[in-house]
């Protein structure tokens, strides 16, 4: 009897663990996890910023096939598209920032032989279009800076030669963006910019030769428009940032002379007050604070070298750590990022190079999760991102070069999540964007190219704890691999509930089986005949299941079985289906099925 990637016509079984749109992505399966690579060639633009998520698609710029750039999309079936910028009068020049407001992406672009303007986006190519480019008749800019979102609102400073302090808006259309405020200080300098919304005000900072760089608010209107507070008075700089929104405040870093303190405020003068100070010195106070981050209604951040954690009182802000843990002498603790109850970030003991952390607050709780690189020498940890309270980040351990490693918040748990590149080299690995259960990123290839690769996250983590309780490792882990010499490759003995330790390729018994391979059967006769298919699916793994059927075989020639399935409960993690299709045997003499288990990105 023929026969299909080895199994009988009529079962047909296939495994895709490759995106919908096979053809153009390159799946790997690796170290137990699955990546999908985009095989066309591809030059995104470096920086997390140029990478936005937006109702499960991911939006990014590419280097376009006519020069310049291009906006492109990538959908949550894994169809890449370029929405503009692929064509010699359409590209685009010195692209920023996406950013997203009520369902539109909005950036500033210039075209072939155009200023820098305002565009927006509808996710579509015809949507694509120029909301303003006019700013003014006699200022030519360079770019426009600070485009933030707040509300219904875009925020903006527009840049010329000079420093450039007015404030612009825009609602998304052309008479809807207009001046705000010109020269918001008062003065030549600059601004606005690094906006930040808490209890209905907009909070930026702007500056000016004679008032230093202050804590500015506004509410869309010139009136509005007004310094809260001269922190640093006089021409002093206060350089307040890090604006950080909690329980109807803003917290942020600012100096008034005496090194940066945390800060706080409701927008008004005497509601902008200190948190706490910590005293002078060169490296004293939040210095180095690169972010201020929230978890379970706290702050986190760096200061004067240690890890601290404020409830947004003067008393309630301590160091979590004291003594040597974070020797003045290395970096502070830096890259914070709130992830599944926990605060993870980077630093160095002083005796195993920089690691990763984590801490809960408390000095008890507050640990390296791993010596990844054993020793004294840096891992190199960074990128580091959420997804879904899982932290993925990259980390050299020495053997496998820079890769994605993932951590749930235990040693055992902080586990290379994929090897792209296997050998000491490494990938590379870069840009990670999260949208839904999936994680984007970038690796090397060339100073040029950047492949755009995915990881359903989800699945592989659930993939990977059950390769690993089965003793898969390595290349055998995989999602691909048949490690028992059976024929089944993994992925399908975890869709099917097939046992991973041993030889198992038993297939499903109608009506009562708890374990096996789809079962195909054919009855009835004449115009009443049917092929019906009856599998194990299992419940909210992310795989998906579609039973199809072919009278050739041929690729391209597989459709959807037309019957209604039928489901029921089998315990609390697996439900049965049963489907059924026509086959009359006048119009149809041979009919193959298969359920294909498709794990996308």
């Amino acid at each position: 009897m023929t026969r299909v990637s080895g199994w009988l016509v009529g079962l047909g079984l296939a495994a895709m663990v490759s995106p919908a749109c096979a053809a153009d992505w390159q799946q790997l399966a690796l170290n137990g996890g699955v990546v999908s690579v985009y095989a066309q060639e591809i030059a995104l633009v470096p920086g997390s910023a140029y990478l936005m998520p937006m109702g499960g698609d991911l939006y990014f710029w590419k280097t376009g096939a006519a020069g310049g750039f291009a906006l492109c999309r990538v959908t949550s079936a894994g169809v890449v598209s370029v929405l503009k910028g692929d064509v010699a009068e359409e590209r685009f020049s010195e692209p920023g920032a996406l950013c997203v407001m009520n369902g539109k992406l909005y950036f500033p672009a210039r075209v072939p032989d155009g200023p820098i303007g305002l565009w927006c986006s509808d996710v579509t190519s015809a949507g694509t279009v120029l909301v303003k480019d006019d700013f003014y008749v006699d200022r030519e800019l360079y770019s426009l800076r600070a485009l933030t979102a707040v509300g219904s609102v875009l925020y903006f400073n527009p840049q010329d030669t000079g420093y450039g302090g007015d404030l612009w808006k825009s609602d998304g259309t052309p008479q809807g963006t207009v001046l705000v405020k010109t020269d918001v200080s008062g003065g030549e300098g600059g601004g606005p910019e690094s906006f930040a919304a808490a209890a209905g005000t907009t909070f930026f900072q702007a500056w000016d030769w004679q008032n230093g760089a202050e804590l500015w608010k506004t509410d869309g209107t010139a009136s509005g428009t007004q310094r809260v507070k001269d922190i640093a008075s006089g021409s002093n700089w206060g350089s307040p940032g890090l604006f950080t929104p909690l329980g109807g405040l803003v917290y942020f870093r600012a100096a008034d002379g005496n090194g940066f303190d945390l800060w706080k405020s409701n927008g008004t003068t005497a509601g902008t007050t200190r948190v706490h100070a910590f005293g002078s010195g060169w490296l004293a106070g939040l210095s180095e604070a690169t972010r201020i981050v929230v978890s379970g209604g706290k702050l986190f951040f760096p200061a004067s070298g240690e890890l601290w954690v404020s409830d947004g009182t003067d008393g309630g802000t301590v160091a979590v750590e004291t003594g040597d843990e974070f020797p003045v002498s290395v970096p502070a603790p830096r890259s914070l990022t709130a992830s599944g109850g926990l605060v993870y970030f980077i630093s160095n003991d002083g005796g195993h190079g920089e690691e990763l952390w984590c801490t809960n607050g408390t000095a008890a709780g507050t640990r390296m999760l791993k010596d990844i690189r054993p020793g004294g020498a840096t891992s190199l940890p960074g990128n580091l991102t959420d997804v879904n309270g899982v932290l993925y980040f990259t980390a050299d351990d020495g053997v496998h070069g820079l890769e994605l490693w993932r951590s749930d918040g235990t040693e055992t748990g902080t586990v290379l999540a994929a090897d792209v590149v296997p050998g000491a080299a490494g990938s590379g690995v870069a840009n990670l964007t999260a949208v839904g259960t999936k994680l984007y990123f970038s690796r090397y290839q060339t100073y040029l190219i950047a492949p755009l690769c995915v990881m359903e996250t989800a699945v592989g983590s659930g993939f990977d704890a059950w390769a690993a309780a089965a003793g898969l490792t390595g290349g055998d882990a995989a999602a691909g691999a048949v490690p028992r010499g059976d024929g089944v490759k993994n992925l399908l003995k975890y869709a099917f509930n097939l046992d991973p330790s041993v030889a198992d390729c038993r297939t499903l018994v109608p009506g009562t089986g708890t374990a096996g391979l789809p079962c195909v059967t054919r009855s009835g006769s004449g115009a009443g005949a049917v092929l019906r298919i009856e599998y194990l699916r299992r419940k909210n793994s992310g795989l998906t299941y579609r039973a199809v059927q072919s009278a050739t075989l041929l690729p391209g020639s597989f459709s959807v079985f037309s019957g209604t399935p039928v489901v029921t409960a089998v315990g609390s993690a697996w439900e049965r289906v049963v489907v059924e299709t026509p086959c009359d045997p006048a119009v149809t003499p041979r009919l193959f099925g298969r359920v294909e288990v498709a794990l996308e990105p």
